[in-house]
Parts: C-alpha cells; sequence; structure tokens
C-alpha cells in the first residue's frame, strides 16, 4: 500500500523516554498510576526538533519502533536531528493528537482502522445485497409463466 511521505516530528509514536525512577517508591507509583513509559513528545520539543536545536535526541523515540534508536545512538546529534526531520514513507505513521500519549495514539490508530473496517464491511454487504436482489429478480422474471420475462408496454 502507498503511503506518503512523512515527518516522525508530525507522527503520534513519536515519543521522549521517561527517566528511570530513582526508587522502588516512584516504580511503585508509576506503576500503581499506570503512567506508560514513554511521554508524549510535545509540540515545543517536536518544533525543537524541526529546528535542529533539540539538546537530547537520544531521549526520543518511536514506539512502534519504526526505526531503531541504539542505531541512531551511534550518530551525531545532527544526523539524528536530520533523520527526525527527514520525509520518509512509513506504514507505521498516524497524525499527532497533541496532549496524547503514544499508546493513546496507538488506540486512537486501533479505532480508526476499525471504522474503515466496519465503512468497508457494509458498502460490501450493500453492494452484495443488491446483487442477491438483482439475481432474485432475474429468476422471478425466468421462471414467470411462460419463461419469458414480462416487459409492460407503454
Amino acid at each position: 500500500m502507498f503511503k506518503k511521505q512523512v515527518k516522525c516530528t508530525e507522527c503520534g509514536f513519536l515519543a521522549m523516554e521517561r527517566p528511570e525512577p530513582h526508587s522502588l517508591k516512584e516504580l511503585r507509583i508509576l506503576k500503581e498510576f499506570g503512567w506508560p513509559e514513554h511521554d508524549e513528545c510535545p509540540q515545543e520539543a517536536r518544533n525543537k526538533i524541526a529546528d535542529c536545536t533539540h539538546m537530547a535526541p537520544e531521549m526520543v523515540t518511536c514506539i512502534r519502533h519504526a526505526w531503531d534508536r541504539f542505531f541512531m545512538k551511534e550518530k551525531t546529534r545532527v544526523e539524528v536531528l536530520h533523520n527526525l526531520n527527514s520525509r520518509r514513507k512509513c506504514a507505521l505513521f498516524f497524525p499527532y493528537n497533541p496532549g496524547f500519549f503514544p499508546i493513546e495514539h496507538k488506540e486512537l490508530q486501533r479505532e480508526a482502522k476499525t471504522q474503515s473496517l466496519l465503512i468497508k464491511g457494509m458498502i460490501l454487504a450493500a453492494v452484495i445485497g443488491a446483487l442477491i436482489g438483482a439475481l432474485i429478480t432475474v429468476l422471478i422474471n425466468v421462471l414467470s409463466p411462460g419463461g419469458v420475462p414480462v416487459i409492460p408496454s407503454p
């Protein structure tokens, strides 16, 4: 399937890694509240990536693993920022919605795919229903007395 050229900075799966908790208490609190391990990459950080002024691109990751951040660690900061800001075809892309965690973007993508499948299913069911209706009409006309379809005269 053809995908348009997109930037990582436009994607909802671009995330900021959360720093490791400093204590078991912090870890317990994070788990208790169900906070994801990746934060939203806010618009301000996305703008800094676009301007190549982001100071810690190694903290940026793709939660769908469209690219490997460990590979990015071998590159210079400017190369990483250029890669994040360059246009590419990405089958995993989903538009960024401010205020949502990357994991919530995954749920939004799943809902969009489900809705698309439902619409396609309804269209397919309507087409099949119309074809079956047409077939029944033809069969009724062919099987009518005389075996010849009856065409009303004007």
